[in-house]
């Protein structure tokens, strides 16, 4: 498949490119730092220059699935910026949207979602993980016409090789040890699964480690 993957020199993206071309998909990393990105992935990469915030309809011509990693550490709010212009491009179009979310929208043990401990530690609105609960419930409001997919990690995600993993709707996935976490290279894999074998169209679902 031709993929698209905008953020890929971001933990996640790197993972996300590595993985489709060990499985040999056609990969276009989407940047805007020339430089960054073949010193991050390798001088032959595949590239094509875009403006994250300002994607042209025709950016995403050709592909048959973009995944959006991209994200703003400082500037939280271009999250949803963002995720509200891929639909404006994807609308009506055969390709497969695979939208990358934290875990801030995911149940805890006690059924509550995870944003909401977040909000009673204190106001977090127009943080990273209320952006990312916002985005999520953006997608659901969607009609038909997207063909969308999103994927949440857990509380922790960090560098790592793939490990065992589960697969969640809507809730964290604790592991033998009673944590919340995966690794961006078990996260990758999980996600290309998903691109491989559809499971999840216009929804969403949760990768952790066992």
């Amino acid at each position: 498949m031709k993929i698209a993957i905008l953020g890929t020199t971001g933990l996640t993206g790197y993972a996300l490119y590595k993985e489709a071309l060990k499985r040999g998909h056609e990969v276009t990393a989407l940047i805007r730092d020339e430089k960054k990105a073949k010193q991050i992935l390798g001088d032959d990469t595949k590239y094509k220059i875009v403006d994250a915030l300002n994607l042209k309809d025709n950016d995403l011509d050709g592909f048959d699935v973009f995944i959006n990693a991209y994200a703003n550490h400082e500037d939280s709010s271009q999250y949803m910026k963002v995720a509200k212009r891929i639909v404006e491009i994807v609308t009506d179009k055969p390709i497969r949207y695979v939208q990358l979310l934290g875990a801030s929208s995911l149940k805890t043990q006690d059924g509550k979602l995870l944003i909401e401990h977040i909000m009673e530690r204190g106001d977090a609105t127009g943080s990273e993980p209320w952006y990312a609960n916002e985005v999520f419930k953006f997608l659901k409001s969607l009609p038909n016409n997207v063909n969308w997919t999103g994927v949440s990690p857990q509380q922790m995600l960090y560098p790592g090789m793939p490990t065992d993993f589960k697969i969640s709707s809507d809730s964290l996935i604790y592991n033998i040890l009673g944590h919340s976490q995966v690794s961006n290279g078990t996260y990758a894999v999980a996600i290309l699964d998903e691109i491989e074998n559809p499971n999840f169209i216009n929804s969403r679902f949760a990768v952790g480690e066992v």
